[in-house]
C-alpha cells in the first residue's frame, strides 16, 4: 500500500491541494515574466513618454538659452543601453534585430559614431535577412551629413551586397546615388547617373519611403543632372509676378535673376 493510500483523507487532501498550488504558482509566474517582445515595447514607451514629458517641458521654457541647455540633457542615451542589453539577451531574434535598429537610431540622433556603426555593423552580419532592417538604408544615408559620407558609403556598400531583399536593395543604392551626386569628384559625377538608372530600371515599380515610386524618383535626379548644373541653361518656364503679369523665366536671359523658392514643410 502506498503511502499516500495510508494517510488520512484529509491530509492527502491537503498534499493534493498543496501541489496543485505549488504547479499554479509556478506556471503563473512563468506566464507572468515578460517575454522578449513585451521587454522591448515596454522600453519603447517608456522612452516616449520620458521623450513627451520632455519636449512639454522644452516649449514651457521660454528662456533660449536655457532651452540649448535642456536640450543637450534631452532623454535617449541611457535608453540605447537598455536596448543593446535586450539585443545581446536575444541574440539572433527579431527582437534582437528591432533592438539593433534602436540602438542605430538613438546613437545617430545624439552623433555617437562608434554605437552607431557598431550597430549598423551587427544589422548587417546578424539580421541580414531581417524584415526590421528596411529603413535602415535612409538611416546610414541620413546620417552622411554628421559622420561624413566617406564614412557611410562602405556600410551602404556592405549592406548593398549582402542583402537578398529589394526594397533593402533598392534603399542603398538611393543613398549611394545621393552621396555620388554631391561629391565633388568627376569619378563620382559620372557614378550618379549609373545609380540612378539602375535604381529605375531594376527597382522602378518599389515605393520608397517618402511614398514616391523609385522610377518617378530617379527621373527627378536624372532630370537635375542634365539640365540643373552649374553653366547650363536652366528649362524655361512662366510665372506671374506680384503686379500679376505673366512673364517668363527667358525674358530675363543675359541679365542677374535670383531664383527664390520657398515652402512649408
Amino acid at each position: 500500500m502506498s503511502t499516500l493510500v495510508s494517510l488520512p483523507c484529509f491530509a492527502r487532501w491537503a498534499l493534493c491541494a498543496a501541489a496543485l498550488a505549488l504547479t499554479f504558482t509556478l506556471g503563473f509566474a512563468e506566464d507572468a515574466k515578460p517575454d522578449p517582445q513585451q521587454k522591448f515595447d515596454a522600453i519603447q514607451a517608456r522612452m516616449e513618454k520620458a521623450q513627451t514629458d520632455f519636449m512639454e517641458k522644452l516649449m514651457a521654457e521660454q528662456d533660449r538659452a536655457k532651452q540649448r541647455a535642456m536640450y543637450d540633457s534631452r532623454p535617449g542615451l541611457e535608453f540605447a543601453a537598455e536596448f543593446k542589453t535586450l539585443a545581446v539577451e536575444t541574440k539572433g531574434t527579431e527582437v534582437a534585430a528591432q533592438s539593433w535598429m534602436k540602438v542605430a537610431e538613438i546613437s545617430g540622433e545624439f552623433d555617437q559614431e562608434e554605437g552607431f556603426k557598431s550597430a549598423v555593423e551587427t544589422l548587417i552580419a546578424e539580421h541580414i535577412t531581417s524584415p526590421h532592417i528596411a529603413a535602415l538604408p535612409a538611416m546610414i544615408g541620413g546620417m552622411g551629413w554628421t559622420l561624413g559620407d566617406d564614412k557611410v558609403e562602405p556600410l551602404l556598400q556592405s549592406l548593398l551586397a549582402k542583402s537578398a531583399h529589394k526594397p533593402v536593395q533598392a534603399g542603398a543604392i538611393f543613398e549611394l546615388a545621393q552621396i555620388a551626386m554631391r561629391s565633388d569628384k568627376p569619378e563620382k559625377k559620372a557614378q550618379t547617373r549609373a545609380w540612378f538608372e539602375r535604381l529605375s530600371k531594376e527597382f522602378g515599380d518599389l515605393k520608397s519611403a517618402y511614398g514616391k515610386d523609385y522610377k518617378s524618383i530617379a527621373a527627378g535626379f536624372l532630370f537635375e543632372l542634365d539640365h540643373l548644373q552649374i553653366g547650363q541653361i536652366p528649362p524655361d518656364f512662366e510665372a506671374i509676378d506680384e503686379n500679376g503679369v505673366k512673364f517668363k523665366l527667358s525674358d530675363y536671359r543675359g541679365k542677374v535673376v535670383v531664383l527664390d523658392f520657398w515652402g512649408f514643410w
